[in-house]
């Protein structure tokens, strides 16, 4: 009998743009796509000793449907900012604050093709 292969899954980090609050997102690669399938919140300390601020994935990303979005505010709607960093954002909005740099601007319709955990805020 065969044994059933391990999946290939990563955490990446992000920033709840309402509470400031990070949160870990846990990305499963199936074929050439990484898929968001779970979230958590979780301590600063316990992401840089897991490793997960060090975190990049590339590829197409997707949305598994029982995702459950930011942790912290429950939004579905993520954000990739020009300092490379993930946070959720309000659906529907065109403006945007990076909860890790502060930078404010507009949310283009740019798809990433790359997700790089945060570091330090």
């Amino acid at each position: 009998m065969r044994e059933p292969s391990m999946p290939n899954v990563n955490i990446i980090t992000g920033r709840c743009r309402k509470t400031g609050a990070l949160f870990g997102i846990r990305m499963e690669q199936v074929g050439n796509t990484w898929v968001a399938t779970w979230s958590f919140p979780i301590e600063e300390r316990l992401a840089r000793r897991e490793g997960y601020d060090k975190t990049e994935l590339k590829g197409e990303f997707a949305f598994d449907e029982s995702f459950p979005g930011c942790p912290h505010c429950h939004s579905h709607s993520f954000v990739v900012c020009g300092c490379e960093k993930l946070s959720c954002t309000a659906p529907g909005t065109t403006q945007f604050t990076c909860p890790w740099c502060r930078r404010s601007g507009k949310i283009g319709g740019e798809t990433a093709d790359r997700l790089r955990a945060g570091g330090d805020r």
